[in-house]
């Protein structure tokens, strides 16, 4: 029953919280992001910003509750899960206010100014507990898969003594106890598709049927585990994904910077033309 029980909690939500976070993750990014465009004079993105601010907010408020978000339920945490959780929360305090403020002032301002340093200085931080929270997870779920893969040799290993002291006590129950052995043997070689065979209609029949129904169950958990490996595969190249995504951002962003550094050359360049025109037309004009 243990084991059953236990194999009915890896069906928690895993995958969809891995998913969460690395959204979290990218998020934050978004936002240092944004305010970059602000900085730079983009006012469309102080609306595209309010919104980043609003949906980090909202998942992080369903971490720290352990609630529903989409419909879904998240994973519970651990207890070092929650500790970073709650750093995220701390943080995320005067970055919000920090991010809310680079929306509603004006450039020039020092509030404005005060804001973003701050949001460039900690964007790094944040993204660093999210990349926390995500290992917690995943250090959650192999933890998981460890202990599934004990329990199930101690289960194989009960049975397997069981059936070795009805062959010391009782020979009428030799072959079909040594037929029973040979499936546990090739059960734990990983044979899960070898039934026991069913020889007689007492006690060792009847326990051959049910050690074919566990064996039923456990190829049916082997099966959703293959599938949640699958999962987490899927996750970490998620994660890679938006990791190469933010390399490409911060390219654009550097491009973006050097393409308005050289505008202003030109600028400069165009004033001090007009400059020296308008002072070539006043000495020509000058009366001999």
């Amino acid at each position: 029953m243990l084991h059953f029980l236990y194999f009915e909690n890896l069906k928690q939500p895993d995958d969809y919280t891995f998913d969460v976070v690395g959204k979290q993750r990218l998020l934050a990014q978004q936002m240092q992001s944004q305010a970059m465009a602000i900085y730079h004079g983009s006012d469309e993105h102080r609306k595209i910003l309010q919104t980043t601010i609003q949906q980090y907010d909202s998942v992080l408020q369903s971490f720290s509750n352990g609630a529903m978000l989409a419909g879904k339920q998240l994973t519970l945490p651990t207890e070092e899960i929650r500790a970073y959780i709650a750093a995220n929360n701390q943080l995320w305090n005067e970055y919000k206010q920090k991010a809310e403020l680079i929306v509603i002032s004006e450039y020039n301002d020092k509030e404005f100014q005060d804001a973003f340093k701050y949001i460039n200085e900690k964007t790094d931080e944040l993204v660093a507990i999210n990349d926390h929270i995500a290992q917690g997870y995943i250090n959650l779920g192999y933890y998981k898969w460890q202990l599934a893969n004990q329990m199930t040799a101690l289960f194989i290993g009960i049975n397997a003594l069981t059936f070795g002291v009805a062959f010391v006590y009782t020979n009428k129950f030799i072959h079909p106890i040594k037929a029973l052995k040979a499936t546990v043997d090739n059960i734990g070689k990983g044979q899960y598709e070898i039934k026991a065979e069913v020889m007689t209609n007492d006690e060792i029949g009847t326990l051959a049927k049910s050690f074919n129904s566990m064996i039923a169950v456990i190829q049916t958990r082997t099966k959703e585990l293959e599938f949640k490996n699958k999962i987490s595969e899927r996750v970490n190249a998620h994660i890679s994904e938006l990791v190469r995504k933010e390399s490409e951002a911060n390219e654009r962003l550097q491009s973006f910077a050097a393409q308005l550094k050289e505008q202003a050359e030109r600028l400069r360049e165009v004033d001090l033309a007009k400059e020296e025109f308008s002072s070539m037309i006043t000495h020509e004009l000058k009366p001999l």
